[in-house]
């Protein structure tokens, strides 16, 4: 796709980080003091509170937005939401969903196992939602399949820019290349080029954040 933007601004724009956010978040609670297997962490009281947004996959649940949700709990709040597919467990993936209940703030450092190494665990600071009294639907998953097509360090499918960072979690656990025959689920959104960079002539990157993926025949 001509025209496309890269170097700093691609880096700005461009969704590449993986579903697991809580994982990549700088931990703002100081290092543990305690000994080898303990982790220091803080926690505010639950609050009632809306959260917003797309729904991807994490380590034992989902995240809406950035709010991680516990996946039994997820699928009980949308249990009789329109569009469920009944064979398919976590058919919202991609959605955009609203969700109404106790948000709880939590901060933790890295816990460490009796021999020194980091357990594999969210540290850092991230949300989770402890109950949900109403969840809903403000818009189903879109999907695009095709063949992939390499564009100046992204990939396009059908009139959208994907990342590699997404296709390579999605498609985990050989990633996407061009030639590839895919399915992808997620959300369309619009990136405005800053002035002065280059971009397309529109001005603008249609890029597609994946949510779940499959490979095609």
């Amino acid at each position: 796709m001509p025209g496309l933007a890269v170097g700093v601004f691609f880096a700005a724009a461009c969704t590449s980080t993986p579903p697991e956010v809580p994982d990549q978040a700088p931990a703002v609670a100081p290092a543990p003091s305690e000994a080898p297997g303990a982790a220091a962490t803080v926690e505010a009281t639950p609050k009632r509170a809306v959260a917003s947004g797309m729904v991807r996959p994490t380590k034992g649940g989902y995240m809406v937005g950035n709010v991680v949700v516990d996946g039994d709990l997820l699928q009980k709040a949308l249990a009789d939401a329109p569009g469920k597919d009944p064979n398919t467990a976590d058919w919202f993936l991609g959605a955009v969903v609203r969700i109404e209940g106790e948000l709880h703030e939590h901060g933790a450092s890295p816990a460490k196992s009796p021999d020194g190494l980091v357990l594999q665990m969210r540290s850092g600071p991230y949300t989770e939602a402890t109950r949900i009294d109403a969840a809903a639907i403000e818009k189903p998953a879109v999907k695009i399949e095709g063949t992939l097509a390499r564009s100046k360090g992204l990939f396009s499918l059908a009139g959208h820019l994907i990342t590699k960072e997404d296709l390579d979690w999605s498609l985990a656990p050989n990633g996407g290349r061009a030639g590839d025959r895919v399915r992808l689920y997620g959300q369309p959104r619009t990136v405005v080029c800053e002035p002065n960079t280059q971009c397309l002539i529109e001005g603008s990157l249609p890029l597609f954040d994946v949510a779940r993926a499959e490979r095609l025949p």
